[in-house]
Order: structure tokens, then sequence, then C-alpha cells
């Protein structure tokens, strides 16, 4: 049945680790969808890395990653 086909899978388990430094702070985050009956699940990732530089500065980076089978 077309109406009973869902768009947005389910989060089927995620993870976070987050560690606060005195000049340097990182986290890290993954999530992974449920398979459903008519689409696959995907699975998302995430890096931050923040660190202080001086008084008032902060440099930070973030990568993100999303991996799935549509091609």
């Amino acid at each position: 049945m077309e109406g009973s086909r869902k768009s947005v899978n389910d989060i089927d388990t995620a993870i976070k680790y987050t560690q606060l430094g005195e000049t340097t702070d990182i986290g890290v985050f993954a999530g992974f969808e449920k398979d459903e009956d008519f689409s696959k699940g995907e699975d998302f990732f995430a890096f931050r890395a923040l660190r202080k530089i001086g008084d008032d500065q902060k440099l930070g980076y973030m990568a993100t990653h999303n991996q799935n089978d549509v091609f």
C-alpha cells in the first residue's frame, strides 16, 4: 500500500561521547536508523573539536558523514 510507506525511519541506536578539557573539547556522535519494510536505514556520524586560543577566542572543526546505500 502506497499510503503505509514511511519516508522517515526510526532511530535504532545512538551514542554520544563528549570530553571537556581546559583548552580542548571534543565530541563524537553516531546514530543508526532501523530498516523498515520499504526503506533501508542510514548511519550518521559526527565529530567536533574546539580549542581555546587565548582568553576570548576559539577555533573549531566539525565533520559529518552519512552512510546510505542509495547509489
